[in-house]
Formats: C-alpha cells, sequence, structure tokens
C-alpha cells in the first residue's frame, strides 16, 4: 500500500485492489504529502468519435511516451496515488502500451484508461492487463438508438468488446447523464451488474461551466443514487458534490486541492473545463506542481 499524509489523515491506497483506507482517528502533526492525490493525464486530442457534449478540443496532439513518464516518475515521487488517463481517446496513441507499463513498472503509481470501448480487443487487454489498475468505459445508454445518437457507433460492438473485460481486468462504465439518458439509469445499473463491472460512475452533463441538469433531475438522480448505492458501488462526478446528498469519505476542499488535469498540449490546470493553465517545464516540474498546489492559477 502506499500512504499518503493529509489533513484529514492517514491515507493508504492499494493500486491492485482499488481500495483507499483512511485512519483519521489520528491528526498528523508532522509535514503533509504535498502531490495531488490524482492526476487525469490527457494523453492525446485526437478521437474517433464526435459527440456534441464533449468540450475537449480535437486536434493530433500526442503526449511522446518520455515526457509522461517523466512526469509520473515526479509524481510517484512527491505521493500522488494514481494517474487516470483520458483524451481524446486514449487507445489511439500509439505509445499507449508502452506508456502503462513503463510507469506500472517504474513508479507505486495506480493507472487507470477512460475509453469510449470501441477500439478494444483481446489482443491490446492481453497486452496491458498487468500494467493497469483499472479499465473506465463511456457508455451513457444500452438502448441502441439513444447511444448512437451520442456516440454515433453501433451499440452491440462496444458491448462486445467490454465482455472481453471481464474476469481479466477491472473495469467500470462511466454514463453521461442528460436529459436524453436519465431515463435510463435502471438499465445501465442492471447492464452494469450483468455484465461483471465493479463500479458505475454517473457523470451529470457539464457544460461552459455549468451543469445542464433541472433541479427535478437533480432529485431524480439523488433519489436513485439513495436508494441504489448498497446494493452496487456507484460514483459522481465530483463537480456534483454540492448537488446531492450523500455519504462521501473526502470533503470538496480536499478533492479540489488533490486533484489536477494535464492537458496534451503540456498544460496543468484544476479540471478539464478550465481553459488556463500552466505549461509544464521538463527540468522544473516538481518545483511546478509544488507552486500550483500552493497557489493555483
Amino acid at each position: 500500500m502506499k500512504l499518503r499524509i493529509e489533513s484529514n489523515g492517514y491515507h493508504f491506497y492499494d493500486r491492485i485492489t482499488g481500495l483507499h483506507y483512511l485512519i483519521d482517528e489520528i491528526k498528523p502533526d508532522c509535514e503533509q504529502t504535498y502531490g495531488p492525490r490524482t492526476v487525469s493525464i490527457a494523453i492525446t486530442n485526437d478521437c474517433n468519435a464526435n459527440c456534441s457534449f464533449c468540450h475537449i478540443p480535437k486536434g493530433k496532439l500526442y503526449l511522446d511516451k518520455d515526457f509522461v513518464t517523466e512526469f509520473c516518475k515526479t509524481l510517484d515521487k512527491i505521493g500522488t496515488f494514481d494517474i487516470a488517463i483520458g483524451g481524446g481517446e486514449p487507445l489511439l496513441h500509439p505509445e499507449l502500451v508502452e506508456i502503462c507499463k513503463t510507469v506500472w513498472n517504474e513508479t507505486k503509481l495506480g493507472i487507470s484508461i477512460t475509453t469510449n470501448g470501441q477500439l478494444l480487443t483481446e489482443d491490446f487487454i492481453e497486452e496491458i492487463k498487468d500494467s493497469v489498475s483499472f479499465i473506465r468505459v463511456s457508455l451513457d445508454s444500452i438502448d441502441e438508438t439513444c447511444y448512437k445518437t451520442i456516440r454515433n457507433f453501433d451499440l452491440d460492438s462496444v458491448l462486445n468488446n467490454i465482455s472481453l473485460l471481464n474476469k481479466k481486468i477491472p473495469f467500470g462504465i462511466n454514463m453521461i447523464v442528460n436529459s436524453a439518458t436519465i431515463n435510463g439509469l435502471d438499465d445501465m445499473l442492471e447492464f452494469a451488474k450483468n455484465f461483471g463491472a465493479e463500479e458505475l460512475l454517473i457523470l451529470p452533463l457539464f457544460t461552459n461551466g455549468k451543469f445542464d441538469l433541472t433541479n427535478s433531475q437533480w432529485n431524480v438522480i439523488e433519489e436513485w443514487i439513495i436508494k441504489n448505492f448498497e446494493s452496487f458501488p456507484i460514483r459522481i462526478l465530483e463537480q456534483a458534490r454540492k448537488k446531492i446528498k450523500i455519504p462521501l469519505l473526502f470533503t470538496d476542499d480536499d478533492y479540489y486541492k488533490d486533484y489536477i488535469y494535464l492537458s496534451p498540449d503540456k498544460q496543468i490546470r484544476k479540471n478539464s473545463y478550465i481553459k488556463r493553465g500552466i505549461k509544464l517545464n521538463h527540468k522544473m516540474i516538481e518545483r511546478q506542481l509544488l507552486d500550483f498546489k500552493n497557489n493555483g492559477l
């Protein structure tokens, strides 16, 4: 297990099982870990989809392997628990497997990958299965018409690809929730259970700096989570915490202090929705991360 010393206690993390264990009965009286708890790394802005709600500008930027691995070694050194690899579509990155293998073997970081699932293959899964902690598949709906409208992909193909993950790599389902998908929460939960997923991540649609849901839709989500979270692991987008009332392990302040986003153009930001960032200098990464932690943008 890896340890972080945080304001609310001693926080342990196991990258194999994904277990987080917080000892908050004893308040630390020593220097706290200053590295961000989780770092999201968009290794490319290239994508094979064109979803209408996506806020990531598309292009052909790819972070190179050496930069990503150097960045991750610094994160490991300063106490980061895990990296979340995304994009764009990360499976389009030609060095994705090599990046994961190097980071896994040369650091203690956990690694997750978020993908739309269309490029998942048996060969890819076999290559990467021992070098990642978790795969997140963006699905949104298991209604064929709704899914095709959102993703413009064939639903059967992605369901087949998701089935390849079962018992090989732990995986979860990411579900964008908006007016078109909110009535499919029960169906998605049943699908996640039946297909062997380990969790369902609810992502209320967030565009132009605000959520697109009405108060009544927030009530539907809150009531649905309260009804179902004891029967299956359900998570929700961190920015939505203030909109609903559910038990949480960490506070809002902890999250925003201990998470950063790295864009494909090598800028660190508070999250992917914020356009302004700090360009990383490969010779000053540790110093820049500390400055960002202390001062923000």
